[in-house]
C-alpha cells in the first residue's frame, strides 16, 4: 500500500515538474514561499491579497471565523464553496489550504491568490489559509486531511491525499 502511495506521489511530482514550464498567460503571485511554482506549506510575511480582478474583497460575512457559531473545518468549506461558486461561477478549481500544514502545490493558470487568518479566540492564535483559483496542477498533502487543513473544488481526481487538477472548461 504504502508502494503505490509513493508511486503516485512520483508521478505528481514528475507531472509538475514537466508541466512548470507550460504555465498560462496569468502568472502566480510573486512568493517567497514558491520554488519553481511548488509552494510548501509555510507562512509568508507578504501582504495579504483581499480583492478579486473582477469583484472586490471577498465579503465578510464569508471571512469572518465566527467560531461561535461554525466550526473552523465549515468556515474553510464556505470559504471554498463561496470562491468557487459565487465569486467564479465554477469556471476554475479552488483550493483552500492551511498553509503551515505540509504539502507541494503546483497550481498552473492561477487567476487569484488570497490569504486569509482564521482567528481561534479560545486559543488566542490565527490559523493562516491561502485560496486559491487556478485552471489544473496538482496537490500532494503531506499532513493530516480534513476541511479543517483543506479542502477543494472543482475538476479533479484524488487517490488519498494525491490530487490532479484539469481545466473544468476542458470537461
Amino acid at each position: 500500500m504504502i508502494a503505490i502511495y509513493v508511486a503516485v506521489f512520483a508521478i505528481i511530482l514528475l507531472y509538475s515538474i514537466i508541466t512548470h514550464h507550460q504555465r498560462s498567460s496569468i502568472p502566480p503571485a510573486p512568493s517567497p514561499d514558491s520554488n519553481n511554482g511548488v509552494v510548501s506549506g509555510k507562512i509568508s510575511n507578504s501582504p495579504p491579497p483581499t480583492a478579486s480582478p473582477i469583484d472586490g474583497p471577498l465579503p465578510r460575512y464569508i471571512t469572518n471565523s465566527d467560531e461561535d457559531t461554525i466550526s473552523r473545518s465549515q468556515w474553510v468549506i464556505r470559504l471554498t464553496s463561496y470562491v468557487h461558486t459565487q465569486r467564479y461561477g465554477k469556471r476554475y478549481n479552488v483550493a483552500t489550504l492551511h498553509t503551515t500544514v505540509n504539502h507541494h502545490f503546483a497550481p498552473e493558470g492561477v487567476v487569484e491568490r488570497i490569504s486569509l487568518k482564521y482567528v481561534e479566540t479560545n486559543k488566542a492564535r490565527l490559523v493562516p489559509y491561502e485560496c486559491v483559483v487556478f485552471r489544473k496542477g496538482s496537490l500532494a498533502w503531506l499532513g493530516d486531511g480534513g476541511y479543517i487543513n483543506w479542502c477543494f473544488l472543482g475538476n479533479f481526481v484524488r487517490m488519498g491525499n494525491f490530487v490532479t487538477f484539469e481545466d473544468p472548461g476542458e470537461s
